[in-house]
């Protein structure tokens, strides 16, 4: 018997082994049996996930990140190591070791000096933590920012590090021994954040270092520096000394106050510390939180393990000796928790039903999650007062000691048995807040255990759940379009895999981006970050270098020192290298290369139920079948492996020497092998795009 089968959606994700008997429903038709660094789009198709690039190394084998976003359109990440807390940012740059005046622009236009063609759609403009340089209109225009940096020592090694977002191609960046000058750095950037070294001469002790956007045509220009500043070559990360162990690490919870500028972080054996940021001189502060009137039940090893802010409050409960307390400081002062009769003045309760209490959000209600269930915190005049307060259990579910998120009208948060994410909202026609098992279709695929969750909302909609296995268990969630598809993240290799410990996402250009701990060798840990969609590449622990004089030598590489990496030439695929003495040997090519990027692979895979479409007497399970030919329809993509064998994927149209563009392509295999299941498996192992539309073609099926 001859069929035509296809499958147009992917959107379910993958779907439970407990559901695969389920060919009758939607889930079963649009759903797949492995999903692997492929993301379910909730329109359809499953696409490949990006890399992360690299950062930096830090000693350690375990981590716990925060973001702290100090602008809408910027963030540092903030590591938590063995007694140890550095702070760095998307750029890889360290706050408070610049040389300079306002390298992040959060003093608007001081120490800058701004310069222009003169003509009116020409412009920069200083807004929040950034300067935007603008050209437009005709050729020949421009857009400058340029500043003295003094202070230096003659004769040493430094460098300008850069962060920007927006128009790439026309900048150049310049350091020059006088005011124009660019004798010392003459710099295009190929990225929109880097690096790049310089040294001064015998005598010299200032520079000037300039950011140029400059058009030679009539697009429309812009390009939005977050960061320019000088630093020493060889700079270690802002620091400070913390009291927790690497063991303690998993169990910070970090409560961000309302102005987005300071963390309190927790931890019930420790008392409460403070992260501060200055925006004006770009630094960081660490300190033990001094409250006034501190509750006398905070002692060493029992201290508050979460909290939040609530009706100008801040929260705090969950101690050891305490466990079903929680403390409120006075309104309007977060640490000042002297307690009264008055309106604002602190609180203290104890919940009746017995469970330690776990995490506490602020939202339409004060909503407390302990071990045991879900409660509010309410009062009959509308705001919580010392003499008018009451606590009422929602649901009886449990939860587990990892901090919530809040997403849209819903808080997200993990079972007691750390295997199940559930989604708590208010109903207003049952006047309750409920709660779902999202993981209900999908539940083995956080079985390893969830160490902590992420919500990255721009642009795709992501849940990530961190598991105890180092892999991510991540979803598409769609809401709106009843869509919660799951997929696997496995990080940087395709068989010597490594270890995702944290992850954390900040804003930056309207993006939220994700930033992740992960461990690849003993005792150390890689800090690494999704890039901009404009630059970014199917590798983890990426970095773009260019080669040294010799054409085929590109070094920097010693975070990838003994392992297998995946290679792209000017985007071109390049055999695979092991890296050795920091380094790797090219094939020798007539051209020189201007930019390789190293990483390592990752697989990238959809493995499709098994099909079954019915037969004449009831199911098809039972009856043998064959792939006549199998059509995959990919969007702007490389040609991917299917069921392990890959179509022609060069054109005769495509010149030697030149790259194999991506493509919208149906691409086929023919004459596959018999069998029950007719199970496609799609996969790509280069380091290229793969958009995945559909699945369709011919497959006969047959009785024996």
């Amino acid at each position: 018997m001859k069929l035509t089968p296809i499958q147009t959606s992917f959107s379910a994700g993958e779907i439970s082994p407990l559901m695969r008997q389920r060919s009758d429903t939607d889930g079963y038709r649009e759903g797949v049996g492995e999903m692997t660094n492929m993301y379910p789009d909730s329109r359809g198709p499953s696409i490949a996930r990006a890399g992360t690039r690299y950062l930096a190394e830090v000693p350690g084998n375990d981590a716990r990140i925060m973001a702290i976003p100090v602008t809408p359109d910027f963030f540092y990440t903030a590591v938590f190591l063995d007694f140890v807390l550095n702070i760095f940012s998307l750029a890889g740059h360290n706050p408070s070791t610049a040389y300079g005046t306002n390298p992040s622009f959060g003093d608007g236009e001081t120490g800058w000096t701004t310069d222009t063609d003169g003509n009116a759609s020409s412009a920069v403009v200083f807004i929040t933590n950034a300067c935007e340089l603008s050209v437009a209109d005709k050729a020949n225009r421009f857009a400058q920012i340029e500043q003295n940096v003094s202070g230096l020592t003659a004769a040493s090694n430094y460098k300008l590090v850069y962060d920007m977002a927006g128009a790439i191609a026309p900048v150049t960046i310049s350091v020059g021994t006088t005011q124009g000058g660019n004798d010392l750095v003459d710099e295009s950037p190929i990225a929109p954040d880097g690096e790049v070294l310089f040294t001064t001469g015998g005598a010299q002790t200032d520079v000037w270092v300039r950011l140029r956007l400059a058009s030679d045509n009539t697009n429309v220009l812009t390009t939005t520096a977050l960061y320019l500043g000088v630093q020493d070559e060889i700079v270690s990360p802002v620091s400070f000394v913390t009291p927790y162990l690497e063991t303690d690490l998993a169990d910070l919870q970090g409560v961000v106050n309302p102005g987005g500028n300071a963390i309190y972080v927790l931890h019930e054996k420790y008392p409460p510390y403070k992260l501060v940021y200055d925006n004006i001189n770009d630094a960081f502060s660490w300190d033990i939180v001094t409250f006034t009137a501190q509750p006398p039940e905070w002692l060493t090893g029992s201290y508050p393990s979460c909290g939040d802010f609530f009706e100008g409050r801040l929260w705090l409960g969950g101690t050891r000796n305490e466990p079903q307390t929680f403390w409120a400081s006075k309104s309007g002062f977060p640490e000042d928790f002297t307690q009264g009769s008055l309106a604002d003045d602190g609180l203290e309760f104890t919940m009746a039903k017995y469970g330690r209490i776990e995490w506490m959000v602020g939202f339409k209600n004060l909503v407390i999650g302990t071990i045991n269930g879900e409660h509010i915190v309410t009062s009959t005049g509308g705001f919580i007062k010392p003499d008018d307060i009451q606590v009422e259990q929602q649901s009886s579910y449990g939860s587990a000691g990892v901090q919530p998120v809040q997403v849209g009208d819903q808080i997200f948060y993990v079972s007691a048995d750390r295997t199940k994410l559930r989604a708590i909202q208010y109903e207003w026609q049952k006047d309750n807040w409920l709660s779902r098992d999202l993981t209900f279709n999908s539940q083995h695929i956080t079985k390893p255990g969830i160490r902590h969750i992420v919500w990255q909302q721009n642009p795709g909609n992501f849940f990530h759940c961190m598991l105890n296995d180092g892999t991510i268990a991540a979803m598409v969630y769609e809401r709106g379009n009843n869509v919660y598809g799951w997929f696997h993240v496995h990080w940087a290799g395709i068989t010597d895999k490594g270890l995702i410990l944290d992850a954390a996402v900040g804003p930056l250009d309207g993006v939220d981006f994700l930033t992740i701990v992960a461990k690849t060798r003993q005792g150390i840990v890689n800090l690494e970050s999704q890039t901009p969609t404009d630059h970014k590449h199917y590798m983890d622990s990426w970095v773009d270098r260019v080669p040294e004089e010799d054409r085929v030598t590109v070094t920097g590489l010693d975070h990838l020192e003994g392992m297998t990496v995946q290679v792209l030439t000017d985007n071109a695929s390049h055999p695979d290298r092991v890296v050795s003495g920091g380094q790797i040997t090219l094939q020798p090519h007539v051209q020189d290369y201007s930019k390789v990027t190293v990483g390592r692979g990752y697989e990238k895979k959809v493995v499709t139920l098994p099909f079954d479409q019915g037969a004449p007497a009831g199911s098809g399970a039972p009856w043998m079948k064959r792939w006549n030919k199998i059509y995959v329809r990919v969007l702007q993509s490389s040609h991917p492996l299917i069921n392990g064998s890959r179509a022609p994927s060069r054109h005769a149209a495509t010149l030697m020497d030149e790259v194999e563009p991506v493509t919208d392509e149906d691409v086929l295999v023919i004459n596959l092998g018999f069998d029950k299941s007719a199970i496609v498996t799609i996969e790509q192992d280069l380091p290229r795009e793969l958009v995945v539309l559909g699945v369709f073609g011919e497959l006969g099926q047959s009785v024996t």
